[in-house]
């Protein structure tokens, strides 16, 4: 009698109650929400580095290739269509221009390097020619290996470079965007001033509020 009491005992297993569940629940939730916020905020603090280090890389090697070369083509903005009455505040910059779909250079020499450099597939076959201006643009999908990492300081960003005549020293500055999440899209100008300052002092350039890109 007593053995078969015992194994009745110990055949029973106790399983949670609902209550302990819905605890648990409970409990797992407050943690995420404690968590998450510092997990997105380090994602994107390294995202942030990682923008600054490509853009040192690209400056750096524009002014290389200048040093060696001496050729101004470097400098040019080859998509200003100069016959057009709409007037563009970077229409005497070259610039690389960079988000998380496509990048965008302002002649071809600019694409020839970053080709050098591993950045683009192919810099003599654009993937797409973007707008009246025939923009040369290099797609992420496509084979292009550099991408604006971060999302929320800014998500895409713009070298611009200028030499003016008879001078040797190089004019470089930094314009960026950041998405406005309140729409479901932004325009191809939208400037954000607060990120452009932030993300040139941590450059060690200027800032410029310039349009990005090319022409439309």
């Amino acid at each position: 009698m007593n053995n078969t009491q015992n194994m009745e005992n110990t055949n029973k297993v106790k399983g949670f109650t609902l209550v302990e569940l819905i605890v648990v629940i409970v409990i797992i939730g407050a943690l995420c929400a404690i968590l998450l916020p510092s997990l997105f905020g380090m994602i994107e603090r390294a995202n942030n580095t990682a923008d600054i280090t490509n853009i040192h890389h690209m400056i750096n090697a524009v002014n290389k290739a200048f040093i060696l070369n001496e050729d101004n083509g470097y400098y040019e903005n080859c998509w200003y269509d100069k016959n057009k009455s709409k007037t563009y505040n970077n229409e005497d910059l070259a610039y690389i221009y960079v988000d998380n779909d496509e990048i965008r250079v302002s002649n071809m020499k600019l694409a020839y390097m970053l080709e050098e450099m591993g950045y683009i597939a192919d810099a003599a076959h654009p993937d797409k020619l973007r707008g009246s201006a025939q923009e040369a643009c290099y797609c992420i999908h496509k084979g292009a290996r550099i991408r604006c990492q971060s999302s929320v300081k800014w998500c895409r960003y713009q070298i611009n470079f200028r030499r003016h005549e008879g001078e040797d020293e190089v004019e470089c500055g930094i314009t960026c965007a950041t998405k406005d999440y309140s729409t479901s899209s932004f325009h191809e100008d939208a400037v954000d001033g607060k990120a452009t300052t932030d993300m040139a002092e941590r450059v060690g350039t200027l800032p410029m509020y310039k349009d990005l890109g090319g022409l439309n």
